[in-house]
């Protein structure tokens, strides 16, 4: 197997970093969203305050973790496997 370049392993941190960060900030838009229901609608002078549908926002959270364990293995060394096969008619 090949070694990962510092580099790499550099960027790599970083983006690890960077989807950590973001992940707690879903964390506590979640909590924030469970805590208190916010929807406040006026339509005389156009006021609209709501929040991202809960589905969304941990749709979001599995999207984040899913991303920050691809991260982990990249950082292991391990390597990307095929997922699936992609057959076309000729």
């Amino acid at each position: 197997m090949a070694r990962m370049t510092t580099a790499r392993r550099e960027r790599l941190v970083k983006r690890r970093e960077r989807c950590v960060e973001q992940l707690e900030k879903l964390n506590d838009l979640l909590d924030m969203m469970t805590s208190s229901d916010v929807q406040s609608y006026t339509i005389g002078s156009r006021n609209l305050s709501r929040y991202k549908s809960v589905g969304e926002v941990l749709a979001a959270i599995e999207q984040v973790e899913k991303r920050i364990d691809e991260i982990d293995a990249a950082l292991a060394g391990h390597r990307r496997k095929a997922v699936a096969v992609v057959i076309r008619d000729v």
